[in-house]
């Protein structure tokens, strides 16, 4: 059957680590237009806005963090006429790699 659908060959990951590695490799070859795009700016806007937000936390702990503060303050400092939807979402949630 799977002949029919003329997929290249794929190598399997010899460990965890390495497909774990080849997926993020993946993901950022995939993403790269958005993250390139995507600037401190998102998250001041989604903080006045009062929406939550998702961040990518390739750079580690530090960066998630400056990240944090900067939609933190925004979300403090928003005025709720220019709040999106009923209520106020305050969550920011990082995706981080790990490693296995």
């Amino acid at each position: 059957m799977w002949e029919t659908l003329s997929l290249p060959e794929m190598t399997r990951p010899a460990t965890s680590y390495d497909c774990a590695l080849s997926e993020m490799e993946l993901v950022m070859q995939k993403w790269s237009g958005f993250l390139t795009r995507f600037r401190d700016e998102s998250l001041t806007t989604a903080g006045e806005r009062g929406l939550g937000a998702l961040v990518l936390a390739f750079d580690g702990p530090p960066e998630v963090e400056r990240k944090n503060a900067m939609y933190r303050e925004a979300y403090a400092k928003r005025d709720p006429k220019k709040q999106v939807g009923y209520r106020p979402i305050n969550h920011l949630a990082a995706l981080c790699r790990q490693s296995c």
